[in-house]
């Protein structure tokens, strides 16, 4: 949408996230305990045109958690490794004001306040994908699950093979994607994948971590 009025949607997004960097190692301790004031200082600093969704997760080392901060629908999903492969353990939820218009911050957009925040308590090994909508939009949780079960030991790997994966059934017009499944529920006639913006992040939670957070 932007980009039809001549601005550059990436000046936005990027500087965005250039704050959200810059504030952090301003006072790691303070924003790692409160993600939410991350995204809201983050927003206040950003002077360029445009909007977007954003996602920040935080380490909170001296509670032994993992700290949410969403706002849109851009998301995560944690998977833990039990004895018969991952399992999802926690699912953010999309904020939209109706369906495909997501909360946005940025020009004329959402007060960054309204950021849903989530807490989870950490284990060694659970595995943290972080995305835009380009994914979940196209990947149910299951199939987030299967990639991962593929090569549960190459973090790269599986970020690249859910970005591929992604990205094919973003462009086959036949596929049940989960956009044309909520499309379906909002009695709007859409088939097959949907064609957006795919960014993905893998990590997993390291002994060194778990260890520090286990000393508090």
């Amino acid at each position: 949408g932007w980009n039809d009025q001549g601005v550059d949607p990436a000046k936005y997004s990027r500087k965005l996230v250039a704050n959200v960097e810059k504030f952090f190692k301003k006072d790691k301790k303070m924003y790692s305990k409160n993600p939410k004031q991350l995204i809201v200082d983050a927003a206040r600093d950003n002077n360029e045109k445009g909007s977007s969704t954003l996602v920040v997760g935080t380490i909170d080392n001296e509670a032994g958690k993992l700290r949410f901060a969403n706002i849109g629908d851009s998301g995560f999903i944690i998977l833990r490794r039990e004895k018969n492969g991952f399992e999802s353990k926690l699912r953010s939820e999309e904020q939209q004001h109706s369906f495909n218009f997501p909360f946005q911050i940025g020009t004329g957009g959402d007060n960054p306040s309204k950021a849903d925040e989530l807490t989870f308590e950490l284990k060694e090994k659970d595995l943290i994908v972080m995305a835009s909508d380009g994914l979940f939009d196209n990947l149910f949780d299951q199939m987030v699950i299967d990639v991962a079960n593929e090569t549960p030991n190459d973090l790269q790997k599986i970020a690249e093979g859910l970005k591929d994966k992604a990205f094919n059934l973003s462009i086959d017009k036949t596929y049940q994607s989960p956009f044309a499944v909520h499309a379906k529920k909002n009695r709007l006639n859409f088939r097959g994948g949907k064609n957006d913006d795919i960014s993905v992040i893998v990590a997993e939670v390291a002994k060194k971590v778990y260890d520090e957070m286990s000393d508090f």
